[in-house]
């Protein structure tokens, strides 16, 4: 008898220690902001994310802008020259951070509502203010600009992802025991 509990107690503790291991690193590199900036901080860097955050970038722009007709194309290719210059700005990190820290909030603020497929809310406005300096006064930049990116997680992944840090403790716990 004292070897069948033996064996149950460690498969009991392998699956936990399954379990742990992964939630663990959820709750620090997806539920934690930070962790979550430094693991989609080099995304930015992408030629193809560049071009998509350009093109965003300079249709929203131009749209808050309201620019008269003579002016629109003229206007059009100011924008797109100040949303490409975005890119090469010292000051990207601290914006692409600042708009990845919205985007958790968006996404981690209320897990529990929604089900299917929640589109990924990423709010381009920190970009946009660099590009907006860039215009001469043309635009202002807006506080917010969300862009609602299709494919994103299943609302039921992020109720997970937020009970991640207690679930790794949980698993921890019972693997120790």
């Amino acid at each position: 008898m004292r070897g069948f509990l033996a064996a149950v107690s460690g498969l009991v503790a392998v699956v936990a220690l399954a379990v742990t291991l992964p939630s663990a690193w959820v709750a620090a590199s997806v539920a934690d902001e930070d962790g979550f900036v430094s693991l989609s901080r080099d995304v930015v860097t992408d030629r193809a994310v560049q071009d998509a955050a350009s093109d965003l970038l300079t249709t929203r722009l131009e749209r808050e802008a309201g620019l008269p007709p003579q002016l629109a194309e003229t206007g059009r290719r100011l924008l797109e020259r100040a949303t490409d210059r975005v890119f090469d700005d010292p000051q990207l990190s601290g914006a692409w951070a600042q708009t990845l820290r919205r985007t958790h909030a968006a996404l981690l603020d209320d897990p529990s509502a929604g089900s299917g497929q929640v589109p990924v809310p990423l709010d381009l406005a920190p970009l946009a203010r660099l590009a907006a300096e860039r215009t001469d006064g043309l635009v202002d930049a807006p506080d917010r600009l969300v862009v609602e990116l299709p494919g994103g997680p299943d609302a039921r992944a992020l109720r997970l992802v937020d009970r991640s840090p207690g679930i790794a403790l949980a698993a921890g716990l019972v693997a120790a025991v």
